[in-house]
């Protein structure tokens, strides 16, 4: 699709779908260059998941995953404070 020369300017393929400032087409970019193995994300500090970098990703692409937000929960959301000290422990939850 492209060459590395036009890699320079990532920016060029962004856009907003879910996300809160385009980074919906970068990563769907991202993975169309690099492929992908199992589809899952990790994404922490959703918010209310309303506008951020996964939910696209779940709602169009098929994918599964967790969000974790300290601040909200749902039934897609976890509600879990995380540290550099509990984040091994919340993976293995």
């Amino acid at each position: 699709m492209c060459t590395r020369e036009k890699l320079a300017d990532i920016n060029l393929f962004e856009r907003k779908i879910c996300s809160q400032q385009g980074e919906d087409g970068i990563i769907e970019f991202i993975f169309y260059t690099i492929g992908t193995t199992n589809k899952f994300y990790v994404e922490i500090g959703v918010g209310n998941g309303t506008e951020c970098n996964t939910r696209y990703l779940f709602e169009k692409k098929g994918w599964t995953g967790i969000m974790i937000d300290a601040m909200h929960k749902s039934r897609f959301i976890k509600k879990e404070l995380v540290s550099a000290e509990n984040i091994n422990d919340l993976f293995r939850k």
